[in-house]
């Protein structure tokens, strides 16, 4: 199995379907064509590095849904 690396995009799309979509991470998984533990792993890195770097999050929430679609 070859390991593809996330793009950012990817990452922000992620992110919007389980915070505004509510879904459930294999319904992600199914969504952008990856595993379930890889959604899972991803997110859970995301979290990690903003909860390290935005301690307070008093500006987390703060952009609209899918800011980064041109």
């Amino acid at each position: 199995m070859s390991i593809r690396s996330w793009r950012d995009e990817e990452m922000l799309s992620v992110l919007h379907m389980r915070d505004i979509e509510g879904l459930k991470f294999q319904r992600i998984a199914d969504a952008i064509g990856r595993g379930k533990n890889s959604v899972v792993g991803v997110v859970n890195r995301i979290n990690n590095e903003t909860d390290s770097t935005d301690k307070a999050g008093n500006q987390n929430g703060t952009l609209s849904p899918k800011w980064w679609v041109r």
